[in-house]
C-alpha cells in the first residue's frame, strides 16, 4: 500500500538473507530505517554507506535508494512515511524533522557513538514491539517515527533547524496537488493544473510546494511517475513502449533516458535486479507474525 494523505505510514520487519546484487526502490514517502543485526549496506547513486547494529539511514521521498547484504544475515525495520505526517509532527517543536531527509545522502546524519547506537536500537527494536500487537494505530507508529527523528537530531553533526515556512496550514493547501498525483487517473500533472486544484495562482502554488516539500512540483511529480513505472517493472512484463505514453513519455527512448538518470541503471538492468530478489520475512501493517 502506497503512503499518502489517507494512510501515512508503512512499517516493516525484514530478515534479509546474503545479497551481494543491490535491489533498488523509489517511493512517494520518506524511508528510515534501523539495523537491528549484521550488516547491510545503503546505496544511493553515486554513493555508498556500509551500516552495522544500531545505525540508520534516511531516504527522501522519490530518492532512487538500494541495498545489498555483504555476508550472513541482516535484520532491519523500516518505516515509510507520508512526507506531510512528518512536516506537520506535534514532536517537532524548533526543530525540521523534514530537513534531515534533505541534507544530501553523504551528508545525512550517521550514529557512531557507542552509547547513541544503544539507543537508536532500543527505538528500532520499539517498532517491532507496536508491530506485534494485535492491534495498533497508525498514530503509534507515527509517533515512534517521531521519537527517533528526535535521537536523529540530538547526536547528528547537522541538526534539524527551523524552516519557518514549512507549516501545516501551507501543507494543507496543497493537499489537492498531492491527492492529484496519488489518484493516479491522470499520469501527466502540470503545475496549472495542480495550481488550478489548489485554487491558488502559479506562482503562490510554486512557493507553497517548495516550501512544504522541499522541492519543485515537477521534479516530485517526474519522480512520482517513475516510481510507479518501477513498480510496473517489478510486477509484470509489460514493454517500455507501452509503459512510455502511459506514463506521459513520448517514447521508450525519452523513458530509458530518464529513467537512467534518475536509477543510474536502466529500466531492463532494473527489471532483471527485481526478477533476482529473494523473498524476504516480514512483520508488516497487515500482515502481523504470530
Amino acid at each position: 500500500t502506497a503512503v499518502g494523505p489517507g494512510h501515512s505510514i508503512r512499517c516493516a520487519y525484514y530478515e534479509h538473507e546474503r545479497r551481494p546484487v543491490e535491489t533498488w526502490d523509489v517511493h512517494a514517502g520518506l524511508e528510515i530505517g534501523v539495523v537491528l543485526e549484521g550488516q547491510m549496506i545503503r546505496h544511493w547513486p553515486g554513493l555508498t554507506r556500509r551500516l552495522g547494529a544500531g545505525q540508520l539511514w534516511l531516504c527522501d521521498a522519490m530518492e532512487a535508494h538500494g541495498f545489498s547484504v555483504p555476508r550472513g544475515q541482516a535484520k532491519v525495520v523500516v518505516a515509510v512515511v507520508w512526507p506531510g505526517a512528518v512536516a506537520i509532527s506535534s514532536l517537532a517543536g524548533p526543530f525540521d524533522f523534514l530537513g534531515l531527509f534533505k541534507i544530501p545522502p553523504d551528508r545525512r546524519p550517521r550514529i557512531a557513538p557507542p552509547s547513541a547506537r544503544r539507543s537508536v536500537l532500543a527505538a528500532g527494536r520499539e517498532f517491532i514491539k507496536t508491530l506485534r500487537h494485535e492491534t495498533f494505530r497508525e498514530q503509534e507508529l507515527l509517533l515512534r517515527v517521531q521519537l527517533l527523528l528526535l535521537e536523529v537530531s540530538r547526536h547528528s553533526d547537522q541538526p534539524a533547524t527551523a524552516h519557518r515556512d514549512r507549516r501545516p496550514e501551507g501543507l494543507e493547501r496543497i493537499l489537492p496537488a498531492l491527492k492529484l498525483l496519488e489518484d493516479g487517473r491522470e499520469k501527466l500533472v502540470t503545475v496549472d493544473h495542480a495550481a488550478q486544484a489548489c485554487h491558488v495562482s502559479r506562482s503562490l502554488f510554486t512557493h507553497l510546494f517548495r516550501a512544504a516539500m522541499g522541492t519543485g512540483f515537477a521534479d516530485y511529480a517526474r519522480r512520482r511517475r517513475l516510481a510507479q513505472v518501477a513498480v510496473e517493472l517489478r510486477s509484470g512484463r509489460t514493454k517500455l513502449s507501452a509503459l512510455a505514453p502511459r506514463y506521459g513519455y513520448v517514447d521508450a527512448a525519452h523513458l530509458s533516458r530518464t529513467f537512467r538518470r534518475y536509477f543510474h541503471m536502466t529500466p531492463r538492468d532494473y527489471r532483471d535486479r527485481a526478477g533476482s530478489e529473494n523473498r524476504a520475512a516480514a512483520i508488516d501493517t497487515h500482515r502481523q507474525r504470530r
